[in-house]
């Protein structure tokens, strides 16, 4: 077909975008509608055949669903059991950046990262090894908020230490208190309402 440069709209038999442009010739496509005079909205649209105009679709219920277009819904093709493996890896992810963030001492946020923790072994080793600071400790350690935490002897040492341990304890329980949820789930939709 031959028009005036004019916009078009390539549409499935579900309405579904297949491509769009501007151009005097719209192609001919097998079993495809071309929607003349009109471009889609944005990419989260298809083209309604019965009313002649573009409908929205709703947002994703979860990053497992896929829109079917026959149906016009969202559905979930996964098993109850892949649902499961991926919470569980998510579980797993979130446990670990969990034992990599802050504690709390004295009032103050402390840095769990991967440096700030060989430092936190490190001193403790020496702590347990000599049974006292390390030769020209500061006598404090700096917080996250780059203030300083005094920390003068042994036993404070040892309580800011064990602070730590608890808090990496309560993540590991909270880690198992979720997985337990985990395999108690019958349901898709029981798996996904699972959060850290």
């Amino acid at each position: 077909m031959k028009f005036a440069m004019q916009s078009f709209t390539m549409v499935d038999q579900h309405g579904k975008v297949l491509y769009f442009g501007v151009s005097e010739t719209v192609p001919e496509i097998p079993d495809a509608l071309a929607v003349v005079g009109q471009l889609p909205p944005g990419d989260e649209h298809y083209w309604d055949r019965e009313t002649e105009a573009w409908v929205k679709i709703p947002p994703s219920p979860s990053p497992g669903h896929t829109f079917d277009w026959p149906t016009k819904t969202w559905v979930d093709p996964r098993t109850l059991e892949q649902a499961k493996e991926q919470k569980r890896q998510e579980i797993n992810r979130l446990s670990a950046a969990a034992m990599r963030a802050q504690f709390e001492f004295g009032g103050k946020a402390i840095d769990c990262d991967s440096i700030s923790r060989s430092y936190i072994d490190a001193i403790n080793g020496e702590v347990n090894a000599s049974g006292q600071m390390p030769p020209n400790w500061t006598g404090a350690w700096k917080t996250a908020d780059n203030s300083w935490l005094p920390i003068p002897d042994v036993s404070t040492w040892r309580a800011f230490y064990s602070a730590m341990v608890n808090r990496g304890l309560e993540n590991f329980a909270h880690a198992q208190r979720l997985k337990a949820d985990l395999e108690a789930a019958s349901t898709v939709e029981q798996v996904d309402s699972i959060s850290w």
